[in-house]
């Protein structure tokens, strides 16, 4: 098996193969391991490698090895069984996980609901909880409808004026729901918005005029 786990380290994915076959003559074990499975996935053979990963019972108790085998399930596109992986990992270590990351992983491959779940953690738990808030705001803005959007605006915007001065993110969001209720305050951040615009605009004439 170290063999193998060189040869992989190497990028050489076929020798790594024919060397763990060789374990596995020896111990049938390896052939649900994870160092079985992510050769599997270099070679493009990823049906093997799914099965590898959730045939028999699972015997992964490390951390760092839950991570690896979530990681590869995500690869393979086998969403939920990965989403349940990472949750199983978040009850042994809540901070192992770095939610923000993965969710930028799983919007990338259009799973817009899971990457909500997890930025959604990030606000119950993160001390910085209105960059988490943003997040997530920045997050609703592009991928999810008016009514969600307009709920997370409003608990972020609920920090205070200085969380969204220039009206900025208000301005998306009516850009993109323009049906969805305006709370009074949203005013004072777009007029802010419409001031500075027209300041940027008129100062670089002021130079020019006589």
């Amino acid at each position: 098996l170290k063999i193998s786990d060189q040869y992989f380290e190497d990028s050489d994915y076929k020798s790594a193969y024919s060397y763990i076959q060789k374990a596995i003559v020896n111990d049938d074990k390896y052939r649900l391991s994870l160092e079985f499975a992510r050769i599997l996935v270099k070679l493009n053979r990823n049906q093997e490698a799914l099965d590898a990963l959730t045939t028999g019972p699972d015997t992964t108790i490390e951390t760092w090895q839950l991570r690896q085998k979530a990681d590869l399930l995500l690869e393979l596109k086998a969403f939920t069984k990965a989403f349940a992986v990472y949750n199983q990992i978040d009850k042994i270590d809540s901070t192992f996980n770095n939610n923000y990351e993965l969710a930028r992983t799983l919007e990338g491959v259009g799973q817009y609901d899971f990457a909500r779940k997890y930025l959604i953690a990030d606000t119950s738990k993160n001390w910085d909880k209105k960059t988490a808030l943003r997040n997530l705001l920045i997050h609703d803005l592009r991928y999810q409808n008016g009514a969600t959007s307009v709920n997370t605006y409003n608990e972020y915007r609920d920090y205070g004026f200085k969380m969204d001065p220039l009206g900025i993110y208000r301005f998306k969001l009516f850009i993109s729901h323009p049906l969805e209720a305006r709370k009074f305050r949203d005013i004072l951040g777009l007029l802010t918005l419409i001031v500075t615009l027209i300041v940027l605009i008129v100062t670089p004439s002021i130079w020019i005029l006589p």
